[in-house]
């Protein structure tokens, strides 16, 4: 019975979504389930007669197919009333589970079709449907009047006890209620984050129910709120923009996970940006006794803002940290990067001597040694045009990268040999998917975990297998710890191997080689050399 639950509370729920207003539930059919308008059917060239005619088995079932095609959703119903009159009991608990299915499917456009239609059969099903979405008084009402006015319905013989008894064990289970904008330009992350909810879900003891609920509609939040407790919500997942939030910011509600984060807030919020990468990026090069390390990055207002906050903390502990910035749009990398190594300067003492000595040189540019690691803010893309440059100059020292170098789709992930040994933060789905498909859904995943576990992270317990990073709480906000990922020689993405350590010298050592390296860059700013060899 347990399975035969869990199929109903998909099968009746999901693609319900767009068959409901701002203040109705929206229910959850399964995690592949979109919530785009479906095509509207076509219109019928005549309605079918409820009386049943002189036709065979067959006859009705290709009738019942051609519908079907054509989403002709109450010749359907008509056509699978009169099959089930002709059918044993297997078949027609079948044909009642057929019915129900469609029904619970259908979206408002397709719903209000159905309303106008003046076939008895088609409203018994409408009946059903909006019966099983009532809670208390109205529920008890609602079953008296199909047992009623609907008696010869076929769902009264398998579907409707099955769903009365599922109903009855559901009654006293935990639920979740989820508040995200299906509509407008959140509406693709939000189907993202809700299939990562429902494949959560199914990975758990599922000994609970979920409702999805359109917040869309920022003027009806607090309404939003308060029907998903009518509704006898136990926990809630949602809202995620700011602006909803903040609608429901004074509530004391400590069974609610927001999925955004806003200032003054009264209970548990979630971002997806919630991790603190330059500290881990600074815990990482601390741990191999790094000291210098060159920084990239665009001007985008958050790579740059990362950045800097990683140059400030590297120089807070008396190291050095040298910054280059270039345009994110249109940018120049091989000159960004040249200017970070000191080619320029390279080539500029080349030129002199060519002058001094009156003749052409054979070259090669002898850039700085000195950086431990470079650490770049960037994208894949322009990563992979950097890393083989490196190689090119025979620079060899650590590269790190940040979580922009996640890749997009985590269960086809690509091959790329110009990142080989490139380090980066990212999610744990990104090394173990399962089946999770990008950053949206793991962040659903985890919304769901977060809100199961919630009195435990209260208690100080971390949860190591969240799909965006190790997930702690601290003072009302959900932390992420992510994991480091690096690209192996040939390309391939596996879990980061530790940095090389670098061997501190004794302390004498230490002064004595600062020393050297302050007079040498008195003279040698850029630290650098050149080779040079008279021309043939």
């Amino acid at each position: 019975m347990p399975k035969i639950r869990n199929a109903l509370l998909l099968a009746s729920s999901a693609l319900m979504l767009n068959a409901c207003t701002s203040t109705a539930p929206i229910e959850q059919k399964q995690a592949e389930a979109q919530t785009e308008v479906i095509a509207q059917p076509k219109a019928a060239s005549a309605l079918p007669s409820e009386t049943l005619q002189a036709m065979d088995q067959q006859q009705l079932k290709r009738l019942l197919s051609n519908a079907a095609a054509n989403q002709d959703w109450q010749a359907y119903l008509i056509y699978n009333q009169q099959l089930w009159v002709l059918s044993n009991d297997k078949q027609q608990a079948d044909l009642e589970e057929q019915a129900w299915s469609i029904i619970s499917s259908l979206n408002s456009a397709q719903i209000m079709q159905l309303q106008n239609s003046r076939s008895e059969t088609v409203q018994a099903w409408l009946d059903l449907k909006t019966t099983l979405n009532q809670q208390n008084s109205a529920f008890d009402l609602g079953i008296i009047n199909l047992q009623s006015f609907s008696a010869d319905a076929s769902f009264h013989k398998h579907l409707l006890p099955r769903l009365l008894e599922q109903r009855q064990q559901l009654s006293g289970a935990e639920q979740i209620a989820v508040l995200l904008p299906f509509d407008g330009k959140y509406k693709i992350v939000s189907n993202q984050i809700r299939n990562g909810i429902v494949k959560a879900y199914l990975a758990s003891n599922q000994q609970a129910t979920i409702r999805f609920y359109d917040s869309t509609d920022l003027a009806n939040i607090q309404n939003l709120y308060s029907q998903a407790k009518l509704d006898g919500a136990t926990r809630i997942i949602g809202p995620l923009r700011k602006q909803a939030i903040k609608e429901l910011a004074g509530y004391q509600d400590a069974s609610l996970v927001a999925l955004n984060e806003v200032e003054n807030s009264q209970f548990v919020q979630f971002s997806f940006l919630s991790a603190n990468p330059s500290q881990q990026m600074l815990d990482k090069l601390q741990a191999a006794n790094y000291e210098r390390i060159g920084i990239m990055t665009t001007d985008n207002k958050k790579s740059l803002a990362d950045a800097q906050q990683l140059q400030y903390l590297w120089q807070q502990l008396g190291h050095k940290a040298q910054i280059h910035i270039y345009p994110d749009s249109n940018p120049r990398l091989r000159k960004a990067l040249g200017a970070l190594i000191n080619e320029d300067a390279s080539i500029e003492r080349k030129n002199n001597l060519r002058w001094m000595l009156g003749q052409n040189l054979d070259y090669f540019p002898r850039t700085r040694q000195d950086l431990d690691a470079l650490v770049v803010f960037d994208n894949e893309q322009r990563m992979a045009v950097f890393r083989p440059q490196l190689d090119f100059f025979t620079i060899d020292m650590p590269i790190l990268g940040s979580s922009a170098l996640t890749p997009s789709d985590f269960q086809h992930k690509k091959i790329n040999a110009d990142m080989k040994d490139v380090r980066f933060l990212t999610y744990p789905a990104v090394l173990q998917p399962v089946d999770l498909s990008n950053k949206f859904e793991a962040f659903g995943w985890d919304s769901f975990l977060v809100s199961r576990h919630l009195n435990n992270l209260r208690d100080g317990a971390c949860l190591t297998d969240g799909k965006t990073g190790i997930l702690s709480l601290d003072d009302n906000r959900i932390r992420q710890k992510y994991v480091w990922a690096q690209y192996s020689k040939r390309g391939e993405l596996n879990a980061s191997q530790p940095l090389p350590i670098k061997q501190r010298l004794s302390t004498e050592a230490e002064t004595a080689n600062a020393t050297n390296t302050e007079q040498l860059e008195a003279v040698t700013p850029d630290n650098n050399a050149i080779e040079v060899l008279p021309a043939n």
